[in-house]
């Protein structure tokens, strides 16, 4: 029975797939992860291929990426314990092959699935935080994930008066490795909700370092409204983003 050999799901799923897949999986060898994985994909993303919702193009590349990413898994570490895990994984990955980045992501995701080195840390919410992400989410995430240390600052403008103190600029982020300074309120609330930063409006990065980007940020905005207000009636505020501990995960499996 293929459910005593610790593949993570049911002895009747496993039944359904191809013989060719079944025999790859329970003889996972450094030729063989790859086609299993291949065989999944194709299993689970003919019927919208089929009808016509996922393109063969972009098919053959996530079949590509993903036998790209196994290819570098020693043979020691691959591992078929967590099959539940890369099924989920693919089925959420289906619906967003047309983004090419959200496709190399989940590429990634599978193969860590199957890495002993990484599967420790996947979890089904990896896959599901994937598919709530849309193509702009996916750039924010990665600048991120190439700042040290996985902090960044941002800042922006708020006005106070009578009535109280009021937002006025939206949120700038300053990436300090590449000097790249991007407006991302949209972004950073997904990935904020998603648990996978927290973005921090009540403190921000008090090292030297980090000085400059300050003063980058609000040099900026403060070009952008400075005829729009009273320059006594505004202040700039400053804040920071920082990788959770799930975030810390999800990169890890999906970048590295």
């Amino acid at each position: 029975m293929h459910d005593d050999l610790n593949l993570g799901i049911g002895y009747q799923i496993f039944e359904s797939f191809p013989k060719s897949t079944q025999e790859a999986f329970l003889n996972p060898s450094a030729r063989t992860i790859g086609q299993a994985l291949n065989g999944l994909v194709l299993f689970f993303t003919s019927p919208l291929l089929k009808l016509g919702i996922v393109k063969k193009a972009e098919l053959e590349k996530f079949k590509h990426d993903i036998q790209q990413e196994t290819q570098k898994i020693p043979e020691q570490n691959r591992d078929n314990s967590k099959l539940g895990l890369v099924v989920k994984a693919i089925e959420d990955a289906k619906y967003q092959l047309s983004e090419d980045k959200i496709r190399a992501m989940y590429a990634k995701l599978i193969a860590s699935t199957v890495d002993n080195r990484k599967n420790s840390l996947v979890t089904p919410r990896l896959a599901t935080a994937l598919s709530q992400m849309g193509p702009n989410d996916a750039v924010l995430l990665k600048h991120i994930n190439e700042q040290e240390g996985h902090v960044v600052p941002f800042g922006y403008f708020i006005k106070k008066d009578n009535v109280g103190t009021s937002t006025i600029s939206k949120k700038s982020i300053d990436f300090l490795k590449t000097g790249t300074l991007i407006n991302q309120d949209i972004s950073l609330d997904v990935l904020d909700s998603l648990g996978i930063i927290e973005v921090k409006h009540d403190a921000w990065l008090t090292n030297e370092l980090f000085k400059p980007s300050y003063d980058r940020l609000e040099e900026s905005i403060r070009v952008e409204i400075h005829n729009k207000f009273n320059a006594e009636e505004i202040e700039f505020t400053k804040g920071c983003i920082k990788v959770t501990d799930f975030g810390e995960a999800l990169l890890r499996c999906i970048f590295l």
